[in-house]
């Protein structure tokens, strides 16, 4: 059985050697898990490699590289479905000693639900892209194959362990010669294989990829060709891919390019597409080869290339031409080319002759219509759109669309219509049409935009620049109402110009509706309680809230609607006032003033009882006093007497007291006394003490 170090020896039939297809294409199996390749060119790489690993891989049932001290053996065919394999090692040699070094049996996935689960949901949606396979079934069956398999077994380690295609063996010493002996077992266990495989555990040297050119394409991308020589003997040219790499004008050091190494063929010259870059940028790119284990060269001599743009852009589609109101208007689809700039148009009176270009510079990429009004009425027209891109090269002319203008050109509308409104009308002025046929203007009026009620039946005389509208039926306008002012220019055969439309905001000078009624309460504590009605108008913003105190009138507070409650707490005791409630709208009209009645400034709460009361017998008579009551709103003080401790007290004195003494010269020994403290508002002291004199 014939076993070789790991070379992929393709034929040398016809390739366009484009290996951008190759991008992605197989992946060194120490480089684990990969996203998927690019889905438009992989069939092409995996019929390719159908057709130039056969001469290769006929008789190849093993083959092997090295890393370090690792020694990395791939079967080319996996095991027969659900199938496993043995590996043994002899070595170093000449020792014969076999040792086993798969202790337990490698089994290869029994149908596309082991598969999926040991390789992970990701890595199996990878290889279903890959692979273009329709159902789980198919890139099941498809893995079975010398081909897909062994381009999905170097592109991910998982999936070739998972077919029982991979082992690697670390741990060999370098320069030492060892054998390798694989079992292949069907699902039954017997014994289907035994490839065999002499290895001799050092790393060969990767030599380097021959630097080219860079060519810069015309559509503004750049070509990176480099060659390789010829496949060698394996144990001496180990390289089976190649990764891209390249540093940009704002890149500090050279950038893979290649996700996926690009597959090494017969070829001797090889190509990667590189359609990321930006024009008149200047790029320096390298090449590495890559063996079987990741291993990669050194890089190649650097190439530089600056893109340049020569590929004219896609032709603009779906033009139409229709006439309009005086002019002929072009539109069409974009083009789809990502690099458009603008866009050139085309006229001629007979597609026998030169089209004249209507456009001096290119209209915006984002620009899709063109109006022409420089046709002559009754003269038939063929229009054409060209793209133009950023580099400046310009598509052909679409087909010609034929137009016909027609007499149908409405006059220049007015310019700088204004609108004022006074003494309850709309003034509306103008400047006139520049039209060479006016018949005159017409005027529209409404309190919305569209539609615009037209308020004329017959057309102002064309010498008038002005009108005056007095509302519906001569009444006037609606107090803070807006309305929409328009004229538009009529000629002679009737054609009507544009409506020049402004806004008129009619002041508001109506005020709303006063407040129902306004009620005030007086407070324990002696503050006033105002509380309103709301004001039944939509636009009230504000009430104010007034003090009148004789002919004195304060404002108090002004307050945002619908507050309807203010409490004074600045009034005098004994004060009697009124208050009045004014609404106000959003434009500060205000409403009627409504009053509350008068109201009496009061507190209810009684000063505290004097304290320290002593009453003595001071011949003749009685001397009664107390410690003074330190409240702000004392009047003064009332001494009372009884005969009896629980009868009735009498005033003994005329008025208040002001100060905390009282001689009472009919008081006897036998007599009882309480003092009482009164404040500005007559509330009494609650006396819970009597006091009888002593001698």
């Amino acid at each position: 059985m014939k076993t070789t170090f790991l070379t992929i020896s393709f034929g040398r039939s016809g390739f366009s050697r484009d290996h951008k297809s190759f991008e992605t294409a197989a992946q060194a199996a120490p480089m684990g898990n990969h996203p998927c390749w690019p889905l438009k060119r992989l069939l092409q790489m995996i019929a390719l490699l159908g057709v130039w690993m056969a001469p290769a891989f006929a008789q190849v049932d093993l083959v092997y590289t090295v890393k370090a001290d690792t020694v990395f053996l791939l079967l080319m065919e996996p095991p027969p479905e659900g199938g496993g394999i043995l590996v043994y090692r002899q070595g170093p040699l000449p020792d014969k000693t076999e040792t086993l070094i798969t202790p337990d049996t490698l089994w290869s996935a029994r149908d596309y639900t082991e598969l999926q689960q040991r390789i992970g949901v990701k890595t199996f949606e990878d290889l279903m892209r890959i692979t273009y396979a329709q159902t789980p079934f198919q890139l099941f069956r498809r893995l079975q194959s010398p081909f897909y398999g062994f381009a999905a077994s170097v592109i991910s380690r998982k999936t070739a362990k998972a077919m029982a295609r991979l082992v690697l063996d670390p741990g060999r010493k370098q320069g030492e010669s060892y054998r390798y002996r694989v079992e292949v077992f069907n699902t039954d266990r017997e014994k289907v294989g035994e490839p065999q495989i002499q290895v001799v555990v050092k790393e060969p040297p990767i030599p380097s990829p021959k630097a080219k050119e860079v060519k810069a394409e015309k559509d503004g991308t750049l070509r990176v060709l480099w060659g390789y020589h010829s496949w060698g003997s394996p144990e001496e040219d180990p390289a089976v891919a190649f990764h891209v790499y390249r540093k940009g004008p704002e890149d500090k050091n050279f950038i893979r390019l290649t996700p996926y190494p690009i597959l090494r063929t017969q070829a001797l010259e090889y190509k990667y597409h590189d359609q990321d870059v930006k024009l008149g940028k200047t790029y320096e790119y390298r090449i590495t080869a890559m063996d079987f284990a990741g291993r990669e060269s050194d890089p190649s001599e650097v190439l530089k290339g600056v893109p340049v743009d020569l590929l004219p852009p896609r032709v603009p589609t779906d033009v139409q031409a229709r006439y309009q109101a005086g002019r002929v208007i072009v539109q069409w689809q974009p083009s789809p080319s990502p690099d458009v700039a603008g866009y050139h148009i085309y006229r001629s009176q007979h597609l026998s002759q030169p089209m004249e270009k209507l456009t001096p510079t290119p209209l915006s990429a984002d620009t899709h219509q063109f109006e022409d009004t420089t046709g002559t009425p009754g003269t038939q027209y063929f229009y054409s759109v060209s793209a133009v891109d950023r580099s400046g090269n310009e598509s052909r002319p679409s087909n010609p669309i034929a137009v016909i203008f027609r007499d149908e050109v409405p006059p220049d509308p007015p310019t700088n219509v204004q609108a004022e409104f006074k003494d309850n009308a709309i003034y509306i002025t103008w400047k006139p049409s520049k039209a060479q046929d006016l018949l005159g203007y017409y005027v529209y009026r409404g309190e919305r935009k569209d539609p615009l009620p037209r308020i004329l039946k017959d057309p102002l005389d064309i010498a008038m620049t002005g009108y005056v509208d007095r509302g519906y039926g001569g009444k006037g306008f609606k107090p803070g109402a807006t309305y929409y002012v328009g004229v538009s220019a009529i000629d002679r055969s009737l054609n009507e110009s544009e409506v020049q439309v402004v806004k008129v905001k009619v002041p508001d000078t109506e005020p709303p509706l006063p407040v129902p009624q306004v009620d005030v309460h007086l407070q324990k504590d002696g503050s006033v309680k105002v509380v309103w009605g709301r004001s039944v108008s939509l636009d009230v913003a504000q009430y104010e809230v007034y003090r009148l105190e004789g002919e004195t009138r304060t404002l108090l507070v002004t307050l945002a609607h619908p507050s309807q409650v203010f409490v004074d707490t600045t009034v005098k005791v004994g004060t009697t006032y009124r208050y009045a409630v004014v609404a106000l709208d959003s434009v500060q009209n205000r409403s009627q003033e409504v009053l509350s009645d008068p109201i009496l400034a009061r507190d209810q709460i009684p000063p505290p009882e004097p304290e320290s009361v002593v009453v003595v017998v001071d011949s003749p008579g009685v001397r009664i006093t107390w410690k003074p009551v330190e409240v702000p709103d004392l009047a003064g003080y009332r001494v009372v007497r009884s005969d009896l401790p629980n009868g009735r007290y009498k005033p003994v004195h005329d008025g208040l007291l002001s100060t905390p003494t009282f001689h009472d010269p009919t008081g006897k020994p036998y007599h009882f006394y309480r003092v009482l403290a009164i404040d500005t508002s007559g509330n009494e002291s609650k006396t819970r003490h009597r006091y009888q004199a002593k001698q």
